[in-house]
């Protein structure tokens, strides 16, 4: 919507003025706050082709929010509260509104149809959900990241500004949201009726990857963290995977047994032989995004499941070189065999072509490196 030139503050600002004291030589006792006003805002979308155009202006803005989510932990004989740690921090969806017109419509409209058509045939990274590294385009690299959508609020114009601010310029610019990544997930048009005479109104509603510019401690400020460092990498025979995506949960394994087996290392203690199975290792859910990715990836894996005949007859499981972390902490870098690998293929392109996979690993620790970094 276009933002008009007010003349007049708002009754909470001129109630402020009232309340002030004028004092000779203090700027800041003279001059009244301005309060932003929430009919005057504006709305830019930015042309996803990148481009000056934008998708026209909105009436109605609604949803901007974050939420700093925590997770309770009970301890034991604690019963008044509990302690909190941190989880995600997400971003509901927004709704933008506005009254139906021609040209923006149509604008709209294109759009939707450029991100549907990602959306099918984006095989090299659906809608935009995978980030290319450093450097160019690698396995994965998105074809379509969203757009951004900058929300704007105003005040209004207080007595003494006279022609010093126009209308909607910087000086009465309140706060400013941009929202990165935005993508559309719903559009909707009025419910119509012959005997209905109001205005239509169309509903955009983004989902988007927030507008903070939050850094982990150490690292540069402004924009998303994006996983380089530390990341999952498994190496075997000259060749590597760089999983996109870090697993939510490690889950290690050892178990003591008594008996006589052959697996594990043996201790015999008051006549009875223990046996200490080698440490396991699982990684679940392990996503590889975009066609060429997924095909890179699963071939390695097949491969390094495969016996070694390059050294004995009867066949050796290959070893492959696990890594994962960076900096202080505990960081993974041992040496595994691959007793199982599951792969669920859940997305394919139109031409039948798995674009997306989910993966389990159960991995046994050959060699331990794995380290405590002060």
């Amino acid at each position: 919507m276009t933002i008009p030139n007010v003349l007049q503050a708002p009754m909470g600002a001129l109630g402020a003025v009232g309340m002030r004291k004028s004092v000779p030589g203090n700027a800041a006792a003279r001059k009244p706050p301005r309060y932003g006003m929430t009919m005057w805002f504006k709305v830019v979308v930015t042309d996803p082709a990148g481009g000056t155009s934008h998708l026209g202006l909105w009436s109605g803005c609604s949803g901007l929010a974050v939420n700093l989510e925590t997770e309770p932990v009970w301890a034991g004989g604690q019963y008044l509260a509990p302690y909190l740690t941190p989880r995600q921090i997400t971003y509901p969806n927004v709704t933008l509104e506005r009254a139906m017109e021609a040209r923006s419509a149509a604008q709209v409209r294109s759009w939707l149809e450029l991100v549907a058509g990602k959306w099918i045939s984006g095989d090299e990274g659906g809608a935009g959900m995978v980030h290319e590294k450093a450097g160019g385009s690698t396995p994965g690299a998105a074809q379509f990241r969203g757009t951004t959508v900058t929300v704007s609020l105003f005040s209004a114009l207080v007595p003494g500004d006279g022609k010093a601010a126009p209308a909607g310029g910087t000086e009465r610019e309140v706060a400013k949201w941009e929202l990165r990544d935005a993508i559309p997930v719903s559009w909707s048009a009025p419910a119509l009726s012959a005997g209905g005479g109001g205005v239509a109104t169309e509903k955009l509603v983004l989902t988007h990857r927030g507008f903070l510019d939050a850094a982990p401690a150490g690292s540069a400020p402004g924009g998303l963290n994006t996983q380089h460092q530390g990341q999952l990498t498994l190496s075997c025979q000259g060749k590597s995977l760089e999983l996109q995506y870090n697993p939510r949960e490690v889950t290690e394994e050892r178990t003591t047994r008594v008996g006589n087996e052959n697996e594990g290392q043996t201790l015999t203690i008051n006549g009875e032989e223990l046996i200490y199975d080698r440490k396991k290792l699982t990684l679940s859910a392990l996503q590889i995004e975009g066609v060429t990715a997924v095909a890179d990836g699963c071939r390695k894996l097949w491969e390094w499941t495969d016996l070694d005949y390059s050294k004995e007859k009867k066949g050796a499981p290959k070893q492959v070189q696990l890594r994962m972390g960076s900096g202080t902490g505990l960081v993974f870098d041992e040496q595994v065999l691959i007793k199982t690998a599951k792969v669920s293929y859940c997305r394919f392109t139109t031409s039948g072509v798995p674009s997306r996979a989910l993966v389990t690993l159960t991995l046994i620790v050959v060699e331990q490196k794995q380290k405590t970094r002060a």
